[in-house]
């Protein structure tokens, strides 16, 4: 049985629990929290996903929603990121376990290989989505055209992170059942 008094001994034996639990906790809510807002969040009422608004949204309008969600996420999921990171490998550094090393590195890598894909593959599209959203002036036709196709080349590039996020999830918690000090 657990008690509070059990826990520097716990820690003591098990010294990669905490990082691992907190590689699991950040891993769980940003796959999680991206998989929810991918289904019911600003994408889906963007792109008409969730059924129409009554009066359907322009391009600059579905950019500027985008911008407001990217802006926010952004800060999020980079950070979540590279907490998950820093935690999985400080897990993998602290274990006396081979199997936990094994299952934490792979939860680092998968989880900064979404740094990695992102900067080369949404970074361009990110960066001309932003743009747009500075933009003072209204859309021009070819901008609209634009601004449509990006947000879509957009979501559809950025599911592709779920798998890097799923792996880094799974080996967290592989390497938590495996550590598990209670």
């Amino acid at each position: 049985m657990f008690s509070a008094s059990s826990l520097p001994r716990v820690l003591h034996a098990h010294p990669a629990a905490l990082p691992l639990g907190l590689s699991l906790l950040t891993t769980t809510a940003i796959l999680f929290g991206n998989a929810g807002l991918s289904a019911a969040g600003p994408l889906p009422i963007i792109d008409g996903t969730l059924g129409p608004l009554g009066v359907p949204l322009s391009a600059r309008q579905k950019v500027g929603v985008w911008a407001k969600f990217f802006r926010r996420a952004a800060i999020l999921v980079v950070g979540g990121t590279a907490l998950t990171t820093l935690s999985s490998l400080l897990a993998a550094y602290l274990t006396p376990s081979a199997s936990v090393r094994w299952l934490a590195l792979t939860s680092a890598a998968a989880s900064a290989s979404v740094i990695g894909y992102t900067i080369p593959v949404l970074g361009p599209t990110n960066a001309r989505l932003l743009a747009l959203d500075a933009a003072q002036a209204g859309f021009s036709p070819a901008e609209d055209r634009e601004a449509e196709a990006l947000i879509v080349k957009w979501n559809r590039r950025h599911v592709v992170r779920f798998a890097f996020f799923g792996i880094a999830n799974f080996a967290a918690l592989a390497a938590s059942y495996v550590e598990r000090p209670f």
